[in-house]
């Protein structure tokens, strides 16, 4: 009797630690199931990871703000839009006289119609008009103007396409940028200011609101305000 009991303990004991070793190969220390070292997704997830996301390319130059004025310079038109405006008495290569600062209009230019080849217009034609201008020359041209750069050029950080302020050509499908200034006295209230162009020959000059304006802050390359 005795003889049987201690057989049947043994064999009890040899059949707990087959169980075990068996469980041990199929488990990790933590009781996670063994495989090949991945983890199966959960619900509603894929096993495969997502591409990195591209990083954005700019195609475009700066945008344009509010309407487009269209006009003619001598025989051919085009087109100009307010870009940004702000005001500085510390832009490089432009002194503004004591009393007065330099207000900065950036311009987004195309001829016009686009497909043209056309003049492309200098500072002369061009001003801005605000309420409490004084007698001329106040209010009756843009003291300077810079270069016009096509937007490939502006997109590249280039100057080797650009057009002169003076007798230069817009080149048909092409959009250029171009900064002309105004000297004004410092204080002043562009709030109500118009950009306008002039266009001869008695005519009325055709004129669009500048928008805001803002004091300049950080650097601009001295290369975008050259003339010639």
């Amino acid at each position: 009797m005795r003889v049987r009991r201690t057989l049947a303990r043994g064999l009890a004991a040899a059949a707990v630690a087959v169980l075990g070793a068996a469980c041990g190969s199929a488990a990790g220390p933590s009781g996670e199931a063994r495989g090949t070292g991945t983890t199966a997704p959960r619900p509603g997830q894929s096993d495969v990871a997502p591409p990195p996301a591209a990083s954005p390319s700019r195609t475009a130059g700066p945008a344009g703000r509010g309407p487009v004025l269209h006009s003619v310079f001598g025989d051919t038109g085009f087109t100009a839009q307010v870009v940004s405006a702000n005001t500085s008495s510390a832009l490089p290569g432009i002194a503004a006289p004591l009393g007065k600062t330099t207000l900065l209009v950036r311009l987004k230019v195309t001829s016009d119609p686009v497909d043209r080849t056309s003049k492309a217009p200098n500072h002369l034609i061009l001003v801005v008009k605000y309420p409490t201008c004084g007698a001329a020359p106040d209010c009756w041209h843009t003291d300077g103007g810079a270069r016009a750069l096509p937007e490939s050029d502006v997109l590249e950080g280039l100057h080797m396409n650009s057009v002169p302020d003076w007798f230069g050509t817009l080149n048909a499908n092409t959009t250029y940028y171009k900064y002309v200034w105004q000297f004004v006295p410092e204080g002043t209230d562009l709030s109500a200011a118009q950009f306008c162009s002039q266009q001869g020959a008695g005519k009325d000059d055709v004129c669009i609101p500048l928008g805001p304006v803002e004091p300049f802050h950080g650097q601009i390359d001295p290369a975008d305000l050259a003339s010639s």
